[in-house]
């Protein structure tokens, strides 16, 4: 069985303390902005637009390297919210 995911859908993750360090470290780039952390919900889920998080993690992931975000991710269709 084949499936499709769109690059803009969304995805829910639960962050790792190391995947929080990389996305505080990414927000440090920009001086002047208040830095505001990924809101997490009850379950510990932060919602992410796929492209974002590739963006964001991609150059982090590798084989032997700590994982910024728990292996199992939650697909959700793409909204416009």
């Amino acid at each position: 069985m084949n499936s499709k995911i769109n690059i803009n859908d969304y995805v829910r993750v639960k962050l790792t303390d190391h995947g929080r360090a990389i996305h505080l470290k990414n927000h440090e780039r920009y001086i002047d902005m208040e830095y505001m952390p990924p809101k997490e919900d009850s379950e510990g889920y932060s919602r992410w637009q796929l492209w974002q998080l590739i963006k964001d993690f991609g150059s982090h992931m590798g084989n032997g390297n700590p994982i910024p975000f728990e292996t199992a991710i939650e697909i959700t269709p793409a909204t416009w919210d």
